[in-house]
Order: structure tokens, then C-alpha cells, then sequence
């Protein structure tokens, strides 16, 4: 039996514990980055959503009318099957989908 001696053990250990803190270092620097980006993106958002407000566009009007060309392009837009290509005719989440979408009060 070939026994280890504690000593090799132990610098093994301090080895993967050093690479484990380099790994950690990386990652922390990849989440402050992705931070930056996301703080970055969501004041560009916001200054988009005021722009969209003061020109007066209704972004929800534009995305029914988007998910209505979808649906007669042949695409499931229901919560069901979203995405899908509609191998029936139709499909009865997403004709109840566009009729909501037909039926309600414009902003």
C-alpha cells in the first residue's frame, strides 16, 4: 500500500485552492462587467421608452400588430405553443389570443 505523505497532500491542496481563487477572480471580474452592460442597457432602455412616450407610439399597439402577422404568416402566438409553426389551420389558444387583442380598448 503507497500512502501519501500529508506534506504532498497538503501543497495539493494549496495548488487547487490557489486555482480555485484565480477561477474566482475571473468570474468576478465577468460579473462586473455583465453588471456594467446590464446598468448600461437598462438606462438606454429608459431613455428609448421616454422618447417612444414623448413622440406618442404605443409600443403595445406595434406588438399586436406584430404578433397578428406572426399568426397569419402560419406561427402559433398563444402561450401554449408560441413560436410553432401551426400545422393545423388554426388553433384555438391563439384565435382567442387575437381576439382579445382585436377586442380591447386602444390606449
Amino acid at each position: 500500500m503507497n500512502r501519501l505523505s500529508p506534506m504532498w497532500h497538503a501543497a495539493g491542496v494549496q495548488q487547487t485552492m490557489r486555482e480555485m481563487g484565480e477561477t474566482i477572480g475571473v468570474l468576478q471580474q465577468q460579473v462586473q462587467v455583465l453588471l456594467e452592460e446590464s446598468e448600461r442597457l437598462r438606462k438606454e432602455n429608459e431613455q428609448l421608452r421616454e422618447l417612444l412616450h414623448r413622440a406618442g407610439h404605443h409600443p403595445s399597439l406595434q406588438h399586436h400588430d406584430h404578433l397578428l402577422t406572426l399568426y397569419h404568416e402560419g406561427f402559433h402566438i398563444c402561450t401554449v405553443n408560441y413560436g410553432q409553426v401551426r400545422a393545423e389551420e388554426h388553433c384555438l389558444f391563439c384565435l382567442a389570443f387575437t381576439n382579445k387583442m382585436t377586442h380591447r380598448e386602444e390606449p
